[in-house]
């Protein structure tokens, strides 16, 4: 029982982890697929990331890893950001700039922020678990009104925190058992069907941005229902996501790794995809994506990699 449960959430991270890489092709999926994409992967992402986080004595020591991890490939980041800037051929960083995590840097640094909330606060504080969940979606909707965006991924941070919470309370349950005796191929059905209304009408959910301050209400009222249907979509995918160990499994197992590294190689695909002449459309973005995934995949056992698995 035991490997069938790892191998599950494997399973369940190694999807995850594509739809990321696929959804860091942009413009290539184009925004009616990246509605579909955003409205469930991080806030699953960020689910399964506090189902597994945990108060510990040693709680510095173990998220030592991912800031000097954050630290290190923000910096890379902002490096190649100042080279073209210096030769004049890109804008010169700014203060904002150095404050906000490069790319897809942002999840590293919320996890950290999420990390410290939970090790802060008192145990006790957990026993009610209705009303943290209540409190962490009003701070979710309530922090679109502050003007403040990507720096230090204010708004992912409050955002996102209802799934993290979720995430974090669900620990204290039979969440595996539970998923095994319900697994139900209608959810992909619900999946789909919600997957239909987030291409037709929603915007994409990056949750990065406050409300537009002459729409803040419509605001309010659109990422309320993102915040439902990533919900339901998150426990649509639970209910069917596989058991069984395969590729999938070993893919779940270097999420950091994929997470960490794959935004070059996407950058790179792109702009020599676009240098022959091939156009950006959902096909090349899957081919992109693949090629991506299947390089990672193949080099995560060198040494050199070890601190990212």
């Amino acid at each position: 029982m035991g490997k069938a449960r790892i191998a599950y959430w494997d399973n369940l991270k190694g999807i995850l982890i594509a739809l990321v890489v696929l959804g860091h092709t942009g413009t290539a999926m184009g925004d009616r697929w990246l509605s579909v994409i955003y409205a469930f992967h991080m806030p699953l992402f960020v689910f399964v990331s506090g189902f597994f986080s945990r108060k510990r004595d040693n709680f510095w020591e173990s998220t030592r890893k991912l800031i000097i991890l954050y630290l290190l490939f923000n910096t890379i980041y902002l490096l190649l950001d100042i080279i073209p800037a210096l030769t004049g051929g890109g804008n010169i960083l700014t203060f904002k700039r150095l404050l906000t995590p490069s790319f897809a840097l942002w999840y590293i640094l919320s996890l950290i922020f999420w990390r410290i909330l939970v090790q802060l606060l008192p145990e006790r504080a957990f026993n009610r678990s209705s009303i943290v969940i209540v409190i962490s979606i009003l701070l979710s909707l309530i922090v679109g009104f502050v003007p403040i965006g990507t720096p230090l991924t204010f708004q992912r941070t409050f955002v996102f925190l209802p799934f993290f919470m979720t995430g974090y309370l669900a620990r204290k349950t039979d969440l595996t058992g539970w998923l095994s005796k319900h697994r139900s191929y209608y959810a992909i059905v619900a999946f789909l069907l919600l997957a239909v209304i987030c291409y037709l009408t929603l915007p994409v959910f990056y949750g990065s941005a406050p409300y537009e301050s002459a729409h803040a209400i419509r605001g309010l009222f659109i990422r309320f229902i993102q915040l439902i249907i990533a919900a339901a979509m998150g426990m649509s995918l639970m209910l069917f996501a596989p058991d069984k160990k395969s590729i999938l499994t070993e893919l779940g197992e270097i999420t950091l790794l994929v997470y960490l590294l794959h935004p070059p190689f996407i950058k790179l695909f792109k702009l020599a995809l676009s240098r022959v002449g091939i156009p950006m459309n959902p096909v090349t973005a899957v081919i992109i994506s693949a090629l991506t995934i299947f390089i990672l995949y193949s080099v995560r056992n060198l040494r050199i990699l070890k601190p990212l698995r």
